[in-house]
C-alpha cells in the first residue's frame, strides 16, 4: 500500500513521498535529487471544504506524470486548462448577470476560484525557480499569471456591477419615497385647505358644491370660503413650520 497519495508505479525519491504525506495540503513544489513535484488543486467549487489534488511529477530527464492529465508534456497545460474553461463560464455567466443575486453568485464560486489559481501561478512560479532551463514550465508560469489575472479583472468587474446595480436600486428606492412624500404633501395641503370650507359650510348650512345657487347671500358664500381658505392657509403654514424646525 502506498505511504502517500501518489501513484505506487511512480518512481519518486522516498524523501517526497515523506514530505507529501497522506492528505494533500497546500499547493506547493517539491524539489528533491533533480526529481520535480507540483502538489496542486483543481479548480474548486464554491462551498467547496476539501480541495481535490493533482499531483504532477517532472523526472530529472525533463519526463512529466500526471494523476489527472496523462504521462505527457502537455500535462501541465490540461491542467491549467481546466482553470481556463471555468474562467470562461463564469465570465459568461456575470455578462447574463441582471440582478444582485446573479451577480453574487458568480463571486461566490470566483472567489475560491481566484485564490486557487493564485496559489497555482506561485507554486509554478517556485518550479520555475527550481528547474530554469525547462522552456515548458516557463510558459505555463506564463499562462498562469494570465489566467490569475483574468480571474482578478473579472472578481474585481463582477463585484462592481454588484455594487452599481444595488446603489441605483437605492437610489430609486429614495427616488420613489420622495415622490410618495410630496404626494402626500399635496394631499395634506388640500386637505388642510378645503377641511375648515367643509367645516364652516356645515355650521352655516351652505354646501360648497351649491355656492353658485345662493345668489341671494353671495357675500355670505364667499366669505365663508375666504374664511375657510385663510384658516387652512394659516394651519399648513404652521404645519410646515413645524417639519422645518
Amino acid at each position: 500500500m502506498s505511504e502517500t497519495l501518489l501513484p505506487v508505479d511512480w518512481n519518486v525519491p522516498r524523501i517526497i513521498r515523506q514530505r507529501v504525506g497522506k492528505t494533500v495540503g497546500p499547493q506547493r513544489a517539491i524539489f528533491e535529487e533533480g526529481h520535480l513535484l507540483l502538489v496542486l488543486h483543481r479548480p474548486p467549487s464554491a462551498g467547496q471544504q476539501e480541495r481535490e489534488g493533482c499531483f504532477v511529477w517532472r523526472t530529472p530527464d525533463g519526463q512529466w506524470y500526471s494523476t489527472h492529465h496523462g504521462s505527457s508534456g502537455e500535462a501541465l497545460e490540461r491542467f491549467l486548462h481546466e482553470y481556463r474553461q471555468r474562467i470562461e463560464t463564469l465570465d459568461q455567466q456575470e455578462e447574463r448577470a441582471s440582478t444582485a443575486g446573479q451577480y453574487f453568485q458568480v463571486i461566490e464560486h470566483l472567489g475560491p476560484l481566484l485564490r486557487a489559481i493564485r496559489h497555482v501561478h506561485h507554486v509554478l512560479q517556485q518550479a520555475r525557480e527550481a528547474v530554469p532551463d525547462d522552456m515548458e514550465l516557463l510558459d505555463c508560469r506564463n499562462r498562469a499569471y494570465e489566467l490569475e489575472r483574468t480571474a482578478e479583472i473579472l472578481f474585481q468587474d463582477t463585484k462592481n456591477a454588484m455594487e452599481f446595480l444595488v446603489a441605483r436600486r437605492a437610489e430609486d428606492q429614495a427616488a420613489a419615497a420622495r415622490r410618495t412624500e410630496a404626494l402626500a404633501l399635496r394631499l395634506n395641503v388640500l386637505a388642510a385647505v378645503f377641511l375648515p370650507v367643509a367645516v364652516l359650510s356645515g355650521v352655516w348650512e351652505v354646501e360648497p358644491s351649491a355656492i353658485q345657487r345662493h345668489w341671494e347671500q353671495p357675500w355670505t358664500s364667499a366669505g365663508i370660503i375666504l374664511a375657510g381658505g385663510l384658516m387652512g392657509a394659516i394651519i399648513t403654514w404652521l404645519v410646515s413650520r413645524g417639519r422645518k424646525s
